[in-house]
């Protein structure tokens, strides 16, 4: 439902809203053959960290990436709209009633 708003929102393409929902199933579909396969006897919380790290090393080193300097403007630009949500959000509840008052 999520990717409907956002398609519709102009906010994605229909392909990219495609690949989203497909990638979703692919991935859920995936996850389930995987325990059915294995089953949870096995934890796979042991490679984690060498998936991550690989999964991090191919999208570094593929073509049209994000540079560090474009990477690290968008990190502060996620990093400044939460601190926004964090702001509205403790207005909202101070505004309710329920927010801490200071003192």
């Amino acid at each position: 439902m999520t990717t409907i708003g956002l398609v519709s929102a102009g906010l994605l393409t229909f392909p990219q809203g495609l690949g989203l929902v497909f990638g979703a199933n692919v991935g859920t579909t995936g996850t389930a053959w995987l325990v059915a396969l294995i089953g949870v006897r096995v934890s796979l919380s042991t490679y984690a960290l060498p998936m991550i790290f690989v999964g991090a090393l191919l999208a570094s080193v593929a073509p049209g990436q994000l540079t560090a300097t474009e990477a690290f403007a968008r990190i502060d630009a996620a990093r400044r709209l939460g601190q926004i949500a964090h702001h509205a959000w403790r207005s909202t509840a101070h505004l309710l009633g329920r927010g801490v008052h200071p003192g």
